[in-house]
């Protein structure tokens, strides 16, 4: 954090009623300067998270400094650095500011690729921190729109390549939670295009998804219950090329 304002400011942020004793919702304005401090100095998570929202709506270059900056920082709670990179997300939609996404996506590659960015490292849940940031930043990728409202190309084969060269071999504990929420993600961008084409496509790869863990189901079926949800979801969408019939027979 770039502390060299502090010298000009006499109070670093303001925190109205952050005890939550007052029931209603306050809508409270101060300056960039001010949400950075908070965001990054103040150590109530309630008041990191509410500064972070904010610097995802002002989306300029120092606040996504800032919302890089929490992601990165370990010391963190995973929940607030998962709010940092949904805050990268929003700048990137709202403010269409193209660098807030190559800092998202360069950063998931740093945390979780091999160092020449090439591939997906298999998966190691031993940190669970770490396993609660990597799906906080693909829910965060998921919710990325470009200028017409859609999830960008390159988004969708991100997080299809992240399924596809998913590897749990060595990993003691089951990814069936992190492969649902992949299935997710991709149903959230599917539904995000206008091109029915693109709907339907995924709408094959849920089945396909479906077909798979009814012979060896995952825990608690969460991967099953995630397809069929997005089927659900895919068949009720507007201008849908799927054929409800179909789903139906899935369904039920």
């Amino acid at each position: 954090v770039d502390v060299t304002a502090m010298n000009d400011a006499p109070i670093l942020w303001l925190r109205p009623d952050p005890d939550l004793m007052f029931l209603g919702t306050i809508t409270f304005v101060q300056s960039e300067d001010n949400w950075v401090f908070q965001a990054t100095l103040e150590r109530d998570v309630v008041g990191q998270l509410t500064a972070i929202a904010e610097l995802g709506k002002i989306g300029t270059p120092d606040a996504i400094k800032a919302l890089a900056a929490i992601l990165e920082d370990t010391r963190n709670y995973h929940a607030v650095r998962s709010a940092a990179a949904a805050g990268l997300a929003t700048a990137a939609t709202v403010r269409n500011a193209g660098a807030a996404l190559e800092t998202l996506i360069s950063l998931f590659k740093s945390f979780y690729f091999y160092e020449d960015g090439s591939r997906f490292k298999p998966n190691d849940y031993s940190d669970l921190a770490a396993y609660h940031v990597l799906v906080g930043m693909v829910r965060a990728l998921a919710i990325v729109r470009d200028a017409s409202g859609e999830s960008p190309q390159h988004i969708r084969d991100f997080l299809g390549e992240l399924l596809k060269t998913n590897d749990n071999s060595s990993n003691e504990l089951t990814d069936a939670f992190f492969v649902a929420e992949l299935y997710k993600a991709l149903t959230q961008t599917a539904l995000a295009s206008r091109d029915s084409a693109i709907g339907l496509a995924m709408y094959r790869k849920l089945c396909s998804a479906l077909d798979f863990y009814r012979i060896l189901p995952s825990y608690h079926d969460v991967v099953s219950q995630a397809a069929l949800a997005g089927i659900a979801a895919l068949a009720g969408a507007p201008g849908s090329r799927v054929p409800r019939g179909e789903v139906l027979d899935k369904l039920y």
